[in-house]
C-alpha cells in the first residue's frame, strides 16, 4: 500500500474487521432486546420472567453444571473470553476465595445504554416494576433482566447460589459491572449476592 507500511495497512484492516464484528454483535444484542421488549409490552413483568425462564433452560443453564465443576482458572478463562467477545473492557482481580472480572464498560448492557438504545428511535423497554426480573428494584433495562432471572434466581433455585455472582449497575446505571467467580462454588451456599 503506497504511503503506508504493511503493518499499518494490516492494523487498519484488523480494526475495520473488529468494528464490523462489533456491529454484528450489537445488532444481535439489540434484536434480542427488541424481542424481549415486545414480550414484556405484550404481557407484563410476569410474562417476561416466564419468557426468560424458558430461554434460560434452553441456553445458559445447560452450561452451568459443567461450568461450576471446572478448575477455577479454566472458569476464569472461559468467562473472560465470553465477556471479551461481548466487546467488554475487562480487568481481573483475585483474592484467596475468588476471581472478580470487572467490566468497564460492560460489553452488553452499558454499551447498549451508552449507544442510546433505550431512547427513540430504538426505544427498548425499561422494566419499571419492582419484580424479580428487576431484582425487586424496578427500572432495569430489558437486556439486564436476564441476569436477574437466569444467573440469579434460576441458578439459586437449582444450586442454592447465583451463577456466577453478578454485581450489575442499578437501574439504567453504567458503572462498572463485577462478576465474582468463587474458586470453590460450594462455598457460596447461603450467600445470595447479586
Amino acid at each position: 500500500v503506497e504511503g503506508r507500511s504493511a503493518a499499518e495497512a494490516g492494523m487498519g484492516f484488523f480494526l475495520s474487521r473488529l468494528e464490523s464484528f462489533r456491529r454484528v454483535h450489537d445488532a444481535h444484542r439489540d434484536w434480542t432486546s427488541a424481542l424481549l421488549s415486545q414480550a414484556y409490552r405484550a404481557t407484563d413483568a410476569d410474562g417476561l420472567e416466564q419468557c426468560l425462564r424458558v430461554l434460560g433452560r434452553k441456553t445458559l443453564l445447560r452450561w452451568m453444571p459443567d461450568d461450576v465443576l471446572q478448575d477455577p482458572r479454566e472458569r476464569l478463562a472461559s468467562w473472560s473470553a465470553l465477556l471479551h467477545a461481548n466487546f467488554a473492557t475487562i480487568r481481573i482481580e483475585e483474592t484467596d476465595d475468588m476471581f472478580t472480572i470487572v467490566q468497564d464498560p460492560c460489553g452488553t448492557c452499558t454499551r447498549q445504554i451508552d449507544d442510546g438504545a433505550y431512547r427513540p428511535p430504538i426505544n427498548l423497554a425499561v422494566v419499571r416494576e419492582n419484580h424479580p426480573v428487576t431484582y425487586g428494584r424496578g427500572d432495569l433495562p430489558i437486556y439486564r433482566c436476564h441476569v436477574a432471572v437466569i444467573h440469579h434466581f434460576m441458578a439459586i433455585e437449582q444450586t442454592g447460589t447465583p451463577w456466577p455472582i453478578h454485581h450489575c449497575p442499578e437501574h439504567l446505571g453504567t458503572t462498572p459491572c463485577r462478576i465474582d467467580l468463587v474458586k470453590t462454588p460450594a462455598a457460596l451456599v447461603g450467600q445470595h449476592g447479586m
